[in-house]
């Protein structure tokens, strides 16, 4: 049935169904044909019990809280704070490129919100001071993907509530990596502007670094808000997500006075919305996905098969993750956690693994295959916003892959890049 199942799953992908649907028809009509005595109301029993998660309910708030802030131009705030901290490096939009995505990151927690707010000003910013276009779109893909890492994340949320693993916990072990990450793709925009000859950069000054921190704090208080709420209890991830609406609300419409007209509050509930609806409805069709393959025995299956190749724990993760990394060839992260964060936290505790420590790595690795084609959304929203094919990408987007897999492997390698602030923190 397991088999069935992927095989039916990818073929639908292929022929271009929605992901969503996707995994819901093949799920349902691998229930259909292998499992006997089906009541069909258990297909909508078990996609109401997937979302019926109050940790869960955190996820429209962050998604709403990014939009207030994304719209009362704040994006703007944290481009030119980057500009003034990075700039005068060789390279110089580039890298502010990175450190605006770290920024925003903290503030959306979604890969797909950082690569349309930063993408959107920098790719054409980037053209016009002479870098490639195929460079400009790979780049703001792949930081695209510190939005997940960096907490507050929507991935993390996911995973937290699926396993029950404390989401404080990845929330604060997601913030080293996440420079890790940035360092790494900051190391390549290095290596790549002196092969190709980028030599654009501007002048720094520490008055305009003040400056421009101060126009931008917002986009440290509302990470504050949710970080330090969920890290010493005084509030769930849910409320931290009020907490954080609130006070974006407050700054888009008090302070950096940018949210102005009813129609401005229209687009920016009605775009969250509808962020918030596909989530939630790949959540509902994974989770039957998900059941099928508990159902199925798939964790022992998949635990037997690695003990088959290797005794060594640190291998048979590797092979999980490598594992996780293919499938986001074919299938987008989010429903990538939430078919198997369960089953594959199972098999790390067994081999001794941290749970907080494998959540995190899990999340960097299932973030990948947003920058890999065919699925690629990152990669894609990044050429649409550029009006590229996806084709003129894939060589220099390697580069950047390689960075992504290099940060993803030192944190799994050194455990404590996860750890130790969440001990520190939240003794």
């Amino acid at each position: 049935m397991i088999l069935f199942m992927f095989v039916l799953l990818i073929a639908l992908v292929i022929l271009g169904i929605p992901i969503a649907f996707s995994i819901g028809m093949a799920a349902v009509v691998s229930m259909l044909f292998f499992v006997d005595n089906v009541p069909l109301n258990l297909i909508v029993t078990k996609m109401f019990s997937g979302l019926d998660s109050f940790p869960l309910m955190a996820i429209p708030f962050y998604i709403l809280a990014g939009e207030l802030l994304n719209g009362g131009g704040l994006t703007q705030r944290i481009i030119d704070f980057a500009k003034a901290l990075v700039g005068h490096i060789r390279g110089g939009l580039a890298h502010v490129s990175v450190i605006a995505a770290m920024m925003f990151g903290g503030v959306s927690g979604s890969a797909s919100a950082d690569v349309a707010a930063i993408g959107s000003v920098m790719i054409p910013a980037m053209e016009k001071n002479k870098y490639g276009k195929d460079f400009a779109v790979s780049l703001i893909a792949n930081a695209g993907t510190l939005g997940p890492i960096i907490p507050p994340s929507i991935l993390m949320v996911i995973f937290g509530s699926l396993t029950g693993v404390s989401i404080g916990q990845l929330f604060i072990g997601g913030f080293i990596p996440g420079i890790i990450v940035g360092l790494c793709l900051m190391a390549t925009v290095a290596i790549l502007c002196v092969l190709r000859g980028y030599k654009e950069r501007s002048k720094f000054s520490l008055k305009n670094v003040f400056v421009t921190g101060f126009r931008a704090s917002g986009a440290i208080l509302v990470p504050l808000i949710i970080i330090g709420g969920t890290a010493f209890g005084i509030m769930t991830p849910t409320e931290a997500g009020v907490g954080a609406v609130l006070v974006a609300l407050f700054l888009g419409v008090f302070v950096y006075r940018n949210i102005t007209s009813f129609q401005q509050f229209k687009k920016i509930f009605i775009d969250s919305a509808l962020s918030t609806s596909i989530v939630m409805i790949i959540l509902s069709f994974s989770s039957i996905f998900s059941e099928l393959l508990i159902r199925g025995g798939f964790q022992k299956q998949m635990l037997g098969f690695l003990t088959g190749i290797t005794d060594s724990p640190m291998l048979t993760i590797i092979i999980l993750l490598v594992f996780v990394f293919i499938m986001g060839f074919f299938v987008d992260t989010t429903p990538i956690l939430i078919m198997f964060s369960v089953p594959f936290l199972s098999i790390a505790t067994q081999m001794g693994y941290d749970p907080v420590h494998f959540g995190v790595v899990m999340v960097m690795a299932a973030a990948i295959g947003g920058v890999t084609p065919p699925v690629g959304v990152l990669l894609i929203l990044a050429c649409s916003i550029a009006k590229i094919p996806v084709s003129r990408v894939i060589k220099v987007n390697m580069w950047f892959v390689m960075a992504l897999f290099v940060a993803t492997l030192i944190t799994f390698l050194i455990p404590a890049t996860v750890t130790w602030l969440p001990s520190l923190i939240m003794k």
